[in-house]
């Protein structure tokens, strides 16, 4: 007895049933040549041979639609082509060759001829399906591509420009149409199937009949290209802008949203759009449809997720649709060949509480016992429904294979199964693959994964009869979903001493295992890598879930070289623009691992394969160009730079922008990178994309005065008082900086020149840098009567300034003692905050008799120095 076949002995064929309205009602796409293009043919042999200058963009066309093609005097469309003694592929070969000669003149002509383009056009769309029966080689010669999209983006082009020469809508429709079923996969990456569906959605005068029949085309076309969750959005569309769908249109939707790769995303929502208008899809619509998602459903948890879903969401909203035997047996029968316990539980405990069997319409004696023995074997091996499994028995007559499962349910002692098989042997019943693999699956209901692993042990030597493939697999799984890991690695190894040969359907198994052993034995790499090993060389690659695992387990050791192979292994060895949404569980470990990583080397590695399989967002490269600079890696930072602003020069992308300017320039100046400097400052005057502004001009003027470029800084100032606004608060604090390298009177001239400025009023940070100025000169008498006096409220960071650039002890006595009389609150949150207040003082030993010039250069370098580190500057 098997489950892999419905009895339609005395139906029709599913396709003819559910279609067989659509071909009688739908509205019609194609319409064959002789009815279609004879008025075109005699259109263009009554019309004047008229000819049309071609402008720059038709020359570009043909120009490319030629580059491979040289010219052969040939005829053009006459009787003696469509003679019955030539073949139809020398036909379609002389129908090319003449569409690509009259995209350009003739010798000794200037112009196109375009109402003979689109003539030609039509009779190369029509004999090509005649010509290849399989669909998906007709467009196979890059020369019928390049020609059929050059000419239809020239007779479009012309058109829309010239009221001399026209083209129908019925003409751009079976253009169009001919376009996606001769050739929608080779067509993928080109626009011209797009732009032709543009044309037919913005014409006002389209039917809703014909907008719903090409927009359905268009599906095809999506299909092709493997884009799901667009053909998603489409479909959405077509039903909200298309009137209600009768029988016709809901079938011809349906023929068209089942192809390979958009029918388990549109297939659920067509159903489901049907039922909130009030109406129930026919049985053989159903049918039809758990046909198409069947497919699919044998080895792909996702899929198996989609056909359990549907049948379950339609059984509750449709039962009566259920009813149906065929219906009944085609669910019981994709459960059982799938082994989804999980849907088949769900789909089983609704069947039991909404359908009475007895009141079920059956055609035949044999439909209705084989219904009944799926549903035993299905209780039994999904639920262990002993009640139903019983009553559905007194139904049927004695089957030799149904005594054998039900054997195996009664018996609690697992010693003595081995007896219960040779029975079934004596009584006739071969035990196949099938027929074992159900056996397992009945056995594992009430006994454990160890004991039926070593039952099948001994049956081996006993009976002969080996495990298959499904049975290793159902007791790993079942092993996995106790959380029982080491027992599952056991069962996989036992498969492999036992010759058994996994495959790529059975990787989701397999990725299980991975997954599981990553998250539980962490502290055993190698065995986890060993085993990742062994499993690739049964399904050449892993899973996505698999491959993040093991890309998580691998970086928690800092094993970023066997990362990169990883990733080589599964991902190839090419770079790739993966959307990290996509792959969520690949990208963010990486970038998070190079973002927290201390060591530059295993950070940099790790952020370069990011890079090479994903497309980063914009967002990513300033905080990781930062983090390379903290790593007193600039260098990196840099090279990150110049390959954002490479790439978008190739791809498009966004460029560096004003933001990432300004903190290359200030991380560059803050650990004196002064080729970065050179280089960041040379990209930035080509950059026309970066408008330049007072912000972005302090931080270059700043890198530079790190550097003790003042020439530099001194430009930069310039160029900042040129602005409207002049400079800022910043500007004058930079430019004191530089002042004050120089000497204390031009420290002196620039404050003037703060005071006197009409749009600048100086604030804290101004006099803080003006104190730090008169201190670095050993001004510091001086420097604290600036600060009584000073018309602002002194900051916390100023006061300390103050104390900790006065490098004579007496001085600073008379800083702390001010602060602690008038600013108390401040002095007291200096005095608790470790390593704000510096005790950095001059030696009045003075050992080597130095100036008192040279003992102060000595600590401003270290003051500069503490100031760079400790209280870095944030760019926001």
């Amino acid at each position: 007895m098997t489950y892999k076949h419905v009895i339609r002995s005395s139906q029709q064929p599913l396709s003819s049933i559910v279609f067989r309205t659509a071909a009688r009602q739908a509205p019609a796409l194609l319409v064959p040549a002789a009815q279609k293009h004879a008025h075109i043919i005699r259109e263009y042999s009554s019309k004047p041979k008229s000819r049309f200058s071609p402008s720059g963009i038709y020359s570009s066309f043909v120009k490319k639609a030629l580059a491979t093609e040289s010219w052969e005097s040939v005829e053009n469309f006459d009787q003696s082509q469509d003679s019955p003694d030539r073949s139809l592929a020398d036909r379609v070969s002389s129908y090319g060759r003449a569409l690509r000669e009259s995209l350009a003149a003739p010798p000794g002509k200037d112009s196109l001829d375009f109402y003979l383009i689109k003539a030609n056009l039509l009779k190369l769309l029509d004999a090509l399906p005649q010509c290849h029966p399989n669909h998906t080689k007709r467009l196979k010669y890059s020369t019928y591509k390049s020609t059929l999209e050059t000419s239809i983006l020239l007779i479009l082009k012309e058109s829309e420009s010239s009221s001399s020469f026209t083209i129908s809508m019925d003409e751009i429709i079976n253009i169009y149409t001919l376009l996606i079923r001769n050739g929608s996969a080779d067509l993928k990456d080109s626009a011209i199937i797009s732009k032709l569906f543009s044309v037919i959605q913005t014409c006002k005068d389209l039917s809703q009949e014909r907008l719903f029949a090409s927009s359905l085309e268009f599906l095809r076309f999506l299909d092709a290209q493997g884009k799901e969750l667009e053909a998603e959005k489409l479909l959405q569309w077509i039903l909200q802008v298309s009137p209600a769908l009768t029988e016709a249109s809901f079938n011809l939707a349906l023929q068209h949203v089942s192809h390979p790769n958009i029918k388990y995303k549109c297939i659920p929502l067509l159903f489901e759009t049907c039922r909130k208008q009030g109406n129930v899809p026919s049985q053989a619509a159903l049918e039809f449809a758990l046909m198409a998602l069947k497919a699919g459903q044998l080895h792909s948890p996702l899929y198996q997720k989609v056909y359990s879903d549907f049948v379950t969401t339609n059984f509750i909203n449709t039962p009566s649709q259920h009813s149906s035997v065929s219906a009944l047996i085609l669910i019981l029968e994709s459960f059982l060949e799938s082994n989804d316990s999980k849907g088949a539980g769900k789909f089983l405990a609704l069947f039991d509480s909404v359908i009475d069997v007895e009141g079920l319409h059956f055609k035949s004696p044999e439909l209705k016992d084989q219904l009944y023995k799926l549903l035993i074997v299905a209780h039994l091996k999904f639920l262990g429904s002993k009640s139903m499994v019983e009553s559905f028995l007194s139904k049927i007559g004695q089957d030799p294979e149904i005594d054998f499962y039900w054997s195996l349910h009664n018996e609690p002692q697992i010693s003595n199964v081995v007896s219960i098989f040779e029975t079934a042997r004596s009584n006739g019943l071969e035990i196949t693959d099938a027929v074992f693999n159900n056996a397992v699956d009945i056995l594992l209901q009430n006994h454990t994964p160890t004991e039926i692993q070593n039952l099948l042990s001994t049956i081996s030597v006993e009976l002969g009869i080996d495990s298959t493939m499904e049975v290793y697999e159902t007791l790993l799984n079942n092993a996995l979903s106790k959380n029982d890991v080491e027992l599952a690695l056991s069962i996989f190894h036992t498969s492999l001493g036992q010759g058994a040969l996994w495959t790529a359907n059975n990787r989701e198994t397999l990725d299980g295992l991975i997954v599981a052993m990553c998250e539980t034995m962490q502290s055993e790499v190698v065995k986890v890598f060993r085993t990742y090993t062994s499993i690739r060389t049964f399904t050449k690659t892993v899973g996505y879930e698999a491959t993040a695992a093991l890309l998580k387990l691998f970086l928690s050791y800092d094993y970023v070289g066997d990362t990169e192979q990883l990733l080589e292994d599964e991902l190839g060895l090419d770079s790739q623009n993966f959307d990290p949404q996509s792959k969520p569980k690949i990208y963010f470990p990486l970038y998070n691992y190079a973002l927290a990583s201390n060591n530059s080397e295993n950070a940099w590695s790790a952020y370069t394969l990011s890079e090479k399989y994903f497309d980063s967002p914009y967002e990513s490269y300033y905080t990781i160009m930062n983090h390379f600079c903290n790593l007193l890696r600039p260098d990196v930072a840099l090279l990150i730079f110049k390959n954002m602003r490479n790439r978008s020069k190739t791809s498009g992308s966004k460029p560096p922008d004003e933001v990432i300017y300004r903190l290359l320039f200030h991380e560059f100046g803050k650990c004196g990178y002064a080729q970065g400097i050179f280089e960041l400052h040379t990209f930035f005057k080509m950059d026309i994309s970066v408008d330049a502004t007072v912000p972005l001009l302090n931080e270059i003027m700043h890198a530079h005065y790190e550097l003790e470029d003042v020439q530099q800084a001194v430009n930069i100032w310039t160029e900042i008082a040129s602005f409207p606004t002049g400079p800022n608060h910043d500007s004058y604090n930079i430019m004191m900086k530089v002042c004050t390298k120089v000497s204390i009177e031009d420290v002196e001239r620039m404050w003037q020149t703060l005071l006197q400025s009409p749009t600048v009023e100086p604030d804290d940070s101004n006099y803080r840098q003006y104190l730090i100025a008169n201190c670095y000169h050993g001004f510091y008498l001086r420097a604290l009567d600036i600060a009584k006096v000073m018309p602002v409220e002194p900051s916390k960071e100023t006061i300390a300034a103050l104390y900790n650039w006065t490098l004579i002890e007496h001085r600073k006595e008379s800083v702390a003692k001010w602060a602690l009389e008038n600013h108390p609150e401040k002095w007291n949150a200096l005095l608790a905050e470790p390593g704000a207040l510096k005790t950095y003082l001059l030696d009045e030993k003075n050992p080597d008799n130095d100036s008192e010039a040279h003992l102060r250069k000595g600590l401003n370098e270290k003051l500069e120095l503490d100031g760079r580190t400790i209280v870095p500057q944030v760019i926001v």
